[in-house]
């Protein structure tokens, strides 16, 4: 696709002097456009699916703009498989060094779990068509965590980190988690550190980025990935936030969702070369694989 071209039909009146790439995850590539504006292509290999999966997402973004007590991308347009917004301000907090994280980490995650509480109370209705359903049962969670597991335990640039929780894991793995999902909701459905946005000087949280993965989930599940990238007392500053109490069962499947997604994070960070989302894995086993609760 040629984002020159691409921007000077939709946006004409918009003079483009730099485009420089973002990154890139397993669904759309990210550029910036001036220091301004971000420009999101979709991977998708289909091109009629490609356009329909933006479009959608533009439409999904202007329903949650409405619930939403954080800022999120609001689209100036959606065509040819691409989307433009005006940067949401921030940085991303998985930029943010450790131990600043640890430090403002309850907080934060009371201002996510508050903007959580509110967008999973969208009715149904409203994303109707927009976003699906997942609902993979947690025997198909604890296989991908296996395979996730087998593919990074003897990984040479892991594996002498890995030593210590090994036992742990595979005591997990082998475990059977039972129970079945709750009532779905709507959510984002990928709210890890990667897509939560913040001051650079404060930590205060500026927004929340990617509705990409937004689907009918478990309402524990973008929770788990708090508890996951922040840790247990983030967790529960979250929750309280978001529901003002803990409920038990709500709480065993974040820690499911949470540990299981910590070892397809490590796998993913390995197979793509990027530091960043293997570091936040080795950090987060810390707790998530630590002496029994």
């Amino acid at each position: 696709m040629e984002l020159d071209a691409l921007l000077r039909e939709q946006l004409p009146d918009y003079r483009v002097t730099s485009i420089t790439g973002l990154g890139e995850g397993q669904e759309n590539a990210a550029f910036e456009v001036n220091a301004d504006l971000v420009l999101r292509v979709s991977k998708e290999s289909d091109p009629a699916e490609r356009v329909a999966v933006v479009r959608r997402e533009a439409r999904l973004l202007d329903v949650v703009a409405r619930y939403a007590s954080l800022p999120i991308p609001r689209p100036l347009f959606a065509a040819q498989g691409a989307m433009a917004y005006r940067k949401v301000p921030g940085v991303p907090l998985l930029r943010v060094p450790v131990a600043l994280r640890r430090v403002h980490a309850e907080r934060i995650a009371a201002t996510v779990g508050s903007f959580l509480g509110r967008i999973q109370a969208i009715p149904h209705t409203l994303v109707a068509g927009l976003v699906g359903t997942d609902d993979d049962s947690f025997d198909r969670w604890m296989a991908d965590a296996v395979d996730s597991w087998a593919a990074i335990r003897m990984h040479p640039h892991t594996a002498r980190q890995l030593t210590a929780h090994s036992s742990a894991i595979e005591d997990f793995l082998r475990s059977a988690p039972a129970g079945s999902l709750p009532s779905l909701v709507f959510s984002h459905n990928d709210l890890g550190i990667e897509h939560i946005l913040v001051d650079r000087d404060s930590l205060a949280v500026t927004g929340v980025i990617d509705f990409s993965d937004a689907a009918l989930v478990d309402p524990a599940y973008d929770f788990a990935l708090l508890l996951r990238d922040l840790g247990p007392g983030a967790f529960l500053a979250a929750v309280r936030a978001a529901f003002g109490h803990l409920d038990r069962q709500f709480s065993d499947r974040a820690w499911i969702y949470a540990r299981c997604s910590v070892l397809e994070d490590l796998q993913y960070g390995l197979q793509t070369g990027y530091p960043a989302y293997v570091d936040k894995s080795l950090v987060s086993l810390e707790w998530l694989f630590a002496d029994p609760r």
